[in-house]
């Protein structure tokens, strides 16, 4: 080949930008260039070459075309070290160094392709690297325009779709994350939401470099976080505007000071401006969590709408629903900065509530009034102590986390301590202030504390940061060095202005809110629960145990006060069986001879002991004899019926007075009491205590001051239908005005309330009913046996008189001995023995406590006050409002076992009928011994009383074995022409009351042969033979 073939080729600086139309030269496949006589290093000075870079458009979807993408960077060439032929580096000031890789990062060619291979030796290699493959490494508009292009997307008129740069996305965002509104999104006051601004409205907002989908997520993110925020805002503006209790206070300003502290922590995750999205996205994912936690309890959430459900705005059910919150939260392992976050509203809220419990029983200094004044007067001693209490009254609801148990415990110590300061203002228990308090605790070390009583009731610690850490070192974590160490003081210049408040913690002074506390509660709040007390049920039980110690610590107190003189309760309820209940033989039977007499003798003219007397020796003065004058001015000369109830006392009342009244009923009664209680002080005891413990009487100063504490009264007159019952002496009802009113002293008034009172008082009047009914019956006999003879000219009739007396007396004396031995006696002496049962293991183990106990362990209240008073079998000695709560059972059962219960109203109805019938046996007697009546007028009513006693018997023995029967009910209520009411009445109470109330044994006196039970077949079948042979 000849050399004029190489000179047509062109020149070796030969450009393809070149107007010549001569061909490209071709060039050797490859080149090995010379050697030089030095040490190689060809990676060295491969770096050192440098071309020019080109760049290729990229057309999209045949009609887009992007721009060209403008190299990002500065030259490699003027940043690289210098070589010193030594195969090393060399800085700018002339240092030698190997960093040459972390120099070559940070060249141009790292925005491109950062592959590094031997092929990049050849000299004719693109030193500008191009793009990589992948999408994600090529710039942002490219990216976009491929997603644009591949992924296919449904396309509508009005809606256009907006790229955005991420920078600049990021920068509107951060408006709207803290609750403003932006350009792009502006805050709608009706919805209470983010809504996009009117230019925008139609536009679809994505960042470059993101799907719509993560552009989407990325908006919503922090438009959700500004809506919460936003909303939580107005929210705590809302309820201050609102009368608040001091719950809903302690509530909302815990509420501030999380979200301040939440505020907060979006400042110091804010961007710096080679920020990525996606790495925000995971900073602001705890933030978003608990802000729609939060929302959420507040009923303020995102999918809530104006007008929003208002929270509970009583103290115990906003706790309750706060609770359930957090234990939902707790259940559902929610993550530890929402459980968090609930759990420190929880504590805080729960203070001013468990503050008003603890100041109810007792923990903490009660401002009681001085007592000195009202010696004397338990009026106002009374009206005193209450004023000074009412303010700590416990309130009258409490939150879910109560158990029954202890709700029941606190409203029993709340009782326990009022009674106490009426009985005792200088007891200790009302002057100490008790160390354990209630607080909500989430370790297990600070459990163990609580219950020891060496809980450190400071509450929450304050945020202390290290004492290495300052200002700066807190810059320095939060913002990348860029300094030398020589000038790291200058950093502080490249923060906004009041940036550097939000990465400092400083003095309070310097925050509008402390957010300390909750930053203390944040940093040490446990990941689970206390071991011991795995969830949050048990947990509430342990915070509350205070109260169960400082309500046994009452309930102690109480049982020593009222067990022992001079209170002693046992005594009080001895006095009210013994009168009340008729339990003393000798007031029994001086108020018999008081009310009532068995003689059949006339009824003096006036009242009081000279007319008894007269009536008695049988002495008539004129005005006698011109009374019993006018009442034989009958037609025919026979005596009228008498005007007054048989069976009661001679001289009660002015004849044809009733009821009686006046000062010689009150001197009678009075004395029947004055000399009972004269009877019950034993002149030879060694002291009035001991009378007590040796008879089982009440104690001399109960019985001393009984002598003004009971007496009796009169009742006003009713205005229903029992006003002619009370009018009528020859009612059965005709003493019941007759009140025995007892007035205990003041602590042992809470106790004896008016409601048990008032039981006492109805089973008095039913036993002077029965009184009444046996001194009749009694009667009946001597008038019988004694005098002129009565029925002389109907002897059939004397012997029917006979043997109706005999079984009137038989059920009256039946009755009353089954309602003295079983409705009273057995009911009564059970709850006696329990009585003086609860008070002897008391003082043994208030004996043996103090024994154990030292010196130092009574000063410091550990055995005597503190210690749970438990039975040996473990199970809790009942305090003393449950001692009255099973008085006033006994009561209700000495009721139903004498009928008295108004769900035995159609067998107290058959009962009262009885009674009464004996009341007009005696009557009839009486009349016919005066010649009121004739013999054939008083047969004539006695058989028909006859008929109607015998009648009434057979209905009641039938009501007593129906009991068990249900099925015998609705024939029972036909013979008793009852209703429907009391059929349900007696079906609901079958087959349980006659066991419980001793109906059984009634049934058994009354019928124990079964005698009226025969007696009733054998006429119903005599009576159905009668009428099956009667002629048709």
């Amino acid at each position: 080949m000849s050399n004029d073939i190489f000179t047509t080729l062109p020149p070796i600086d030969y450009t393809h930008t070149s107007k010549s139309n001569l061909l490209e030269p071709i060039h050797a496949a490859f080149f090995v260039p010379k050697l030089e006589n030095r040490p190689q290093n060809p990676i060295i000075d491969s770096l050192g070459l440098n071309s020019s870079r080109n760049t290729y458009p990229l057309s999209v979807n045949g009609h887009v075309a992007v721009k060209q993408i403008p190299a990002i960077g500065t030259d490699p060439i003027s940043k690289l070290p210098k070589s010193n032929g030594t195969g090393l580096v060399t800085n700018e000031e002339g240092k030698g160094g190997e960093n040459i890789w972390l120099i070559a990062a940070s060249g141009s060619d790292a925005q491109g392709n950062k592959l590094k291979t031997w092929d990049g030796l050849r000299s004719t290699y693109p030193k500008d690297a191009t793009e990589g493959d992948l999408l994600s490494e090529q710039h942002p508009s490219v990216f976009a325009g491929a997603q644009e292009f591949v992924i296919p997307h449904v396309r509508t008129p009005n809606m256009t779709r907006w790229y955005l740069q991420p920078a600049e996305l990021l920068e509107v965002l951060m408006t709207n994350l803290i609750g403003h509104s932006s350009r792009l999104y502006e805050w709608d006051s009706v919805t209470e939401s983010f809504r996009k601004a009117a230019p925008h409205a139609s536009q679809i907002i994505i960042a470059y470099g993101f799907s719509e989908d993560m552009s989407r997520d990325i908006i919503r993110q922090h438009l959700g976080i500004g809506t919460c925020l936003r909303r939580l805002d107005d929210f705590i503006l809302r309820l201050r505007s609102t009368t608040l209790h001091s719950t809903m206070l302690a509530f909302l300003h815990s509420l501030e000071t999380i979200v301040a502290t939440l505020r907060k922590q979006l400042q110091r995750h804010k961007p710096v401006s080679n920020t990525v999205l996606s790495q925000l996205w995971l900073h602001y994912a705890d933030l978003e969590t608990t802000l729609t936690a939060l929302t959420e309890f507040c009923n303020v959430g995102e999918s809530s709408v104006p007008p929003y459900k208002p929270l509970p705005t009583e103290a115990a059910a906003f706790l309750s629903h706060l609770y359930a919150c957090v234990e939902l939260h707790f259940q559902s392992h929610s993550p530890r900065n929402v459980r968090s976050a609930l759990a420190y509203l929880l504590s805080t809220s729960s203070g001013p509530f468990f503050r008003k419990v603890e100041q109810s029983i007792g923990i903490g200094k009660a401002p009681l009034p001085d007592t000195t004044q009202f010696e004397g007067n338990e009026d106002g001693l009374l009206n005193a102590n209450a004023h000074a209490l009412n303010a700590f009254s416990p309130p009258e609801s409490y939150p879910d986390f109560f158990s029954d148990e202890q709700k029941a415990q606190t409203s029993v110590a709340a009782r326990s301590l009022k009674v106490l300061a009426a009985a005792e203002p200088s007891h200790p228990l009302l002057n100490e202030y008790a160390d354990r308090r209630c607080q909500w605790v989430w370790h297990e070390d600070e459990l163990e504390r609580m219950f020891t009583g060496q809980y450190d009731e400071r509450g929450f610690q304050e945020l202390r940061l290290p004492a290495s850490s300052s200002q700066l070192d807190v810059l320095a974590r939060d913002h990348p060095a860029r300094y030398p160490p020589e000038l790291a003081s200058f950093k502080a210049f490249d923060m906004e202005p009041g940036s550097q408040w939000d990465a400092t913690r400083t003095s309070a002074t310097s925050l509008p809110i402390d957010t300390r506390p909750y930053q203390a509660f944040l940093a040490v709040f446990p990941e689970h629960l206390p071991l011991s007390t795995p969830t949050l049920s048990h947990l509430a039980n342990a915070v509350l145990h205070p109260l169960q110690l400082q309500s046994n610590r009452l309930t102690n107190a109480l049982l020593s006060l009222f067990l022992s003189p001079p209170l002693s309760l046992p005594s009080h309820l001895s006095l009210l069986h013994s009168f009340a209940l008729l339990g003393s033989q000798s007031f029994t039977y001086r108020l018999r001879g008081a009310l009532f007499t068995e003689s059949d003798g006339y009824q003096p003219v006036g009242r009081g002991t000279r007319a008894r007397t007269r009536a008695k020796l049988g002495i008539k003065d004129a005005r006698d004899v011109a009374a019993e004058a006018e009442e034989i001015g009958g037609p025919e000369g026979v005596a009228s019926a008498a005007k007054w109830g048989i069976g009661l006392g001679l001289g009660l009342s002015e004849r044809g007075v009733w009821p009686p009244g006046g000062a010689e009923l009150g001197f009678a009664l009075r004395r029947v009491i004055v000399d009972t209680l004269d009877e019950m002080v034993d002149p030879d005891a060694e002291s009035d205590e001991s009378l007590f413990h040796k008879k089982g009487l009440p104690c001399g100063t109960v019985v001393k001051e009984a002598e003004w504490r009971l007496g009796f009264a009169i009742r006003d007159l009713p205005v229903d239908e029992g006003r002619e019952e009370w009018l009528n002496p020859s009612s059965v009802a005709a003493l019941d005005f007759l009140y025995l009113d007892y007035k205990p002293p003041l602590p042992v008034a809470a106790l004896i309330t008016p409601e048990i009172l008032s039981k006492y008082q109805r089973i008095f009047n039913f036993l002077l009913r029965l009184l009444r009914v046996e001194t009749v019956s009694r009667g009946l006999f001597n008038s019988i046996l004694k005098g002129p003879p009565l029925f002389t000219q109907t002897p059939h009739a004397l012997g029917l008189l006979r043997r109706f007396r005999f079984h009137a007396h038989g059920f009256v004396s039946t009755l009353i001995t089954y309602i003295f031995d079983t409705a009273i006696g057995i009911h009564l002496e059970g709850f006696t023995s329990r009585i003086k049962d609860i008070a002897t293991r008391h003082n043994s183990r208030t004996s043996q406590s103090s024994s154990r106990a030292t010196d130092e362990e009574v000063n410091q209240d550990k055995i005597s006050l503190a210690q749970v008073f438990v039975d040996d079998d473990g199970i809790p000695v009942a305090d003393i409002f449950e001692i009255m709560t099973d008085h006033s059972l006994v009561l209700d059962k000495i009721l139903g076992g004498c009928v008295l219960r108004t769900q035995q109203r159609a067998i107290s109805e058959v009962l009262e009928d009885l009674m009464t019938i004996v009341l007009r046996l005696g009557s009839l007697v009486r009349d016919l011994k005066r010649g009121a009546l004739t013999d054939d007028d008083a047969s004539s009513q006695l058989e028909k009383l006859h008929y109607n006693f015998e009648r009434k018997m057979f209905t009641l023995t039938k009501v007593l074995r129906a009991m068990d029967d249900k099925s015998e009910l609705r024939s029972l209520l036909s013979a008793l022409a009852t209703s429907d009411r009391d059929y349900e009445v007696l079906s609901r109470n079958a087959g349980g009351p006659k066991r419980e109330i001793g109906l059984s044994d009634l049934l058994a006196r009354l019928d124990p042969g079964e005698w009226w039970k025969l007696e009733m077949e054998r006429r119903v079948k005599a009576k159905r033979e009668k009428q099956t042979h009667a002629p048709a």
